[in-house]
């Protein structure tokens, strides 16, 4: 969580640039700590993707049809994965 609350601007842009700037719609920006380099890997996930889980997936997609002003964040942690939203209509 400090990784995400020390760099939410820099993820926000990430998430913004892929959704809107490169026309990829909804989706999730998964964080996923790589144990080798101990970097965090990021990647912007839409939200029509084989490769997201389905859970994921349709808990983002409910989500979006309350409030789509919404960015998703989704820690991929083995033990304890989470989802975070940021609303972007404050």
């Amino acid at each position: 969580m400090d990784f995400f609350n020390s760099r939410k601007q820099e993820l926000l842009q990430i998430s913004h640039t892929n959704r809107i700037d490169y026309k990829q719609g909804l989706g999730v920006l998964v964080l996923t700590k790589n144990t080798e380099t101990n970097n965090m890997d990021c990647s912007y996930i839409p939200i029509n993707t084989p490769q997201l889980p389905k859970n994921l997936r349709e808990e983002i997609i409910k989500m979006s049809q309350i409030k789509n002003t919404e960015y998703y964040f989704y820690f991929n942690d083995p033990i304890e994965p989470k989802l975070i939203t940021m609303d972007m209509s404050q």
